[in-house]
């Protein structure tokens, strides 16, 4: 399968930069109007965070995870919400790409049968008085999502198997070759030994221990940073600037004018 290409690392600075400079004015509401950059591309296809947008509906729902957990949604969780919805959506898309190049669409039916719960009286019958009145765009809106959701569960259980069955006999499962089999029956035919020496590390001398760490102190230093957040640079260079004159102490700073990501209350570095 071809898959689109990019890079951890540049997948890790965009989704950054993204964070610093996007996410946050979205998130309270600050909207510009101008078309956000693509956030990646899954073979030839753009992610866009764009209302609609699988990724947009993607991070709403994660969002609407983390508050239900009682996590408060605060600039270090931006990020983990953004990849995540990242995440599943280039599974989403390899999963529908997959199973178009493949011919198989969804049918009405089965879409039908997974709506049906959807619309059902006091007695658990499915009640089409319930589907009338329902709003014609919520209608549309579920058929879509359950279309989706059944071509990438046709991909996932013809790949890695599924729970349903007919009588004995799976209808789904894990496919694999012959070649792949015969190697995994024989993985144990050949047996290897070795010798191994264990030495108690309490009776390592003292000295050499203490020899060995003057020559590498470089791998045992330790640093201790402090941090102070601000909404925008100006703001930081005007603190930057009253710290530097003494005008205002490092740590009055953080009490009166730091957002406190990445530290705790005293200004501390968690990060």
């Amino acid at each position: 399968m071809k898959r689109g290409f990019y890079t951890i690392g540049s997948l890790i600075i965009l989704l950054i930069a993204a964070f610093i400079f996007v996410l946050v004015p979205i998130f309270s509401g600050g909207r510009t109007g101008t078309r956000l950059p693509p956030f990646g591309s899954y073979d030839g296809t753009e992610i866009r965070y764009e209302q609609g947008s699988d990724f947009a509906n993607y991070v709403a729902n994660y969002a609407d995870y983390f508050k239900n957990q009682g996590i408060e949604i605060d600039n270090s969780n931006y990020y983990y919400i953004f990849n995540y919805a990242f995440n599943a959506t280039v599974t989403q898309l390899a999963y529908k790409k997959a199973v178009n190049k493949s011919g198989w669409k969804v049918p009405q039916t089965a879409v039908n049968r997974a709506m049906m719960p959807y619309f059902t009286d006091e007695t658990g019958k499915y009640s089409s008085k319930m589907y009338k009145l329902a709003d014609p765009q919520a209608v549309a809106d579920l058929r879509k999502n359950f279309e989706s959701s059944l071509t990438t569960a046709r991909f996932a259980e013809d790949s890695f198997g599924g729970a349903a069955s007919f009588g004995k006999e799976t209808l789904y499962g894990l496919k694999n070759s012959e070649a792949e089999t015969s190697f995994m029956q024989n993985l144990n035919a050949s047996k290897r030994s070795f010798n191994l020496a264990v030495f108690n590390m309490n009776e390592y001398p003292d000295s050499e221990k203490a020899e060995y760490g003057k020559e590498n102190s470089q791998k045992f230093v330790k640093y201790d940073f402090s941090v102070i957040t601000c909404a925008d640079k100006s703001k930081a260079q005007s603190v930057a600037n009253s710290i530097a004159s003494e005008k205002i102490t490092f740590a009055d700073a953080v009490n009166e004018y730091s957002q406190k990501s990445y530290s705790n209350s005293s200004g501390k570095m968690t990060s």
